[in-house]
């Protein structure tokens, strides 16, 4: 299985093979397999069981009962329930089996099914959805529902992932900025109101450094690429993860997860036999780190000093073990090639010499 979701009481599966498999309940059709007949185990989704390439597959999270997939080259099918057109072909007909969305029969790169709806991300990177709109969850400037799918307005390209709500939706740019439209009677579009919007907007605050999205029946959040969760919208069970227990129309940070952390090396010191140099390391958390010698037949460590005393190759391992806030970094190490140390020779004082006579001459070399 390379892919599983569950919908709001049933689960579907992409496998190896590509084919898609689902179980549950299948009151209009949700399961694919041509009846409305709840399974207990895994039934092959119609047309859909036997290799047909699918990558993923998406699940309505309430209510409206209807299922979708994306194969591999891009195409989007839908099956179940139809009554608001989620199904995407034209029709407000329910099927026991997959149909194709109108319009998407190739390269669409990413998919999400919400209450009633459904969105993907196109080959150009624009935004489609189509089914129920009561909200503007479809984003086109409307609360028309659409049996078939229509442009979200002002995402016609640089959208990398597309994630579906109750009665909202958010899309996540290649810049790293999230938008978000549709319902927001309890802050879930994150722009600092309450209001609906029809066409999306801007999450505050988040304008860039985002890397992932998730959302919820009525709130989201988003993974930033310094490891951070901020989550916005409804909170009345504490999804929100602030320890606030209040909706946010902003996003909040959760409580209580470890940030990852990196280790840099300032740039490696020269170091010939016999000499000491400082060894410079640091966690972008800006706690400490811990240096240890890998080589202690090469080079010798005390706190940042290291004494080099052998010809070859001296390496530093430098860790941080991290703390409530910060995971544990992945240790790295410096290498730094020792080599011979440089020496003089000195002559003791020149002896008075005379014809016959013989005298001794010392030299020594700063080595030893």
């Amino acid at each position: 299985v390379n892919d599983v979701s569950a919908g709001f009481e049933d689960t579907c599966a992409a496998t190896s093979a590509g084919a898609a498999l689902c179980w549950g309940d299948n009151l209009t059709g949700e399961l694919g397999n041509g009846s409305t007949t709840n399974s207990r185990v895994p039934v092959g989704v119609n047309t859909l069981s036997t290799g047909t390439a699918i990558t993923r597959t998406s699940l309505s999270q309430l209510n409206s009962l209807h299922s979708c997939a994306l194969t591999t080259a891009g195409a989007v099918l839908c099956w179940g329930g139809n009554n608001a057109g989620q199904l995407g072909n034209k029709t407000t007909t329910n099927s026991l089996a997959p149909v194709a969305v109108t319009g998407l029969t190739a390269g669409a790169t990413d998919l999400a099914t919400g209450d009633g709806y459904s969105c993907a991300v196109t080959s150009a990177g624009g935004v489609s959805c189509w089914g129920l709109n009561s909200s503007g969850q479809l984003g086109n400037n409307s609360t028309n529902n659409s049996s078939v799918p229509v442009s979200v307005s002002g995402l016609a390209s640089g959208v990398i992932a597309v994630a579906t709500g109750g009665q909202h939706a958010c899309a996540l740019k290649s810049t790293g900025s999230v938008v978000c439209w549709g319902y927001n009677a309890e802050g879930e579009l994150g722009n600092k109101t309450t209001t609906n919007s029809l066409v999306p907007v801007q999450v505050s605050g988040l304008s860039s450094g985002v890397t992932s999205i998730a959302v919820g029946t009525a709130h989201a959040c988003a993974l930033t690429n310094t490891g951070a969760v901020w989550c916005w919208g409804y909170d009345g069970n504490g999804q929100l993860g602030s320890n606030l227990i209040a909706s946010s129309p902003v996003p909040v940070a959760v409580i209580g997860l470890p940030a990852p952390q990196t280790i840099s090396f300032a740039p490696a010191p020269t170091l010939t036999v016999g000499k000491t140099a400082t060894i410079t390391a640091s966690a972008s958390s800006g706690l400490p780190v811990t240096l240890t010698s890998k080589t202690p037949s090469v080079c010798t460590l005390s706190g940042t000093t290291v004494t080099a005393i052998a010809v070859g190759t001296c390496t530093i391992s430098a860790t941080q073990g991290g703390n409530a806030s910060y995971a544990a970094a992945v240790p790295v190490s410096q290498s730094i090639t020792v080599g011979k140390g440089s020496q003089t020779i000195t002559f003791g004082t020149a002896p008075t010499l005379t014809v016959g006579k013989t005298a001794t001459v010392s030299a020594t070399a700063s080595s030893g």
